[in-house]
């Protein structure tokens, strides 16, 4: 993954610029409605904070932390 290595504000800003690339925030949930109305909730969330190897990069994006949004 190349989070650790890029940064991820501009992941989010190329995200908004190209919509083949759905990255709206750092963790984010989607909703899907099948077509008999079965409702599944995808969440995405960053998991490069619990990688050993990515704690020892000075990646500021590289601690535990809570998004309120």
């Amino acid at each position: 993954h190349d989070v650790p290595l890029q940064s991820v504000a501009n992941q989010l800003d190329f995200g908004k610029q190209e919509p083949r690339w759905y990255f709206p925030s750092r963790y984010y949930a989607v909703d899907y409605v099948g077509g008999d109305g079965t409702k599944v909730r995808s969440v995405y969330v960053n998991t490069n904070p619990f990688v050993t190897a990515y704690s020892r990069s000075t990646n500021r994006y590289n601690g535990p932390e809570i998004n309120t949004t």
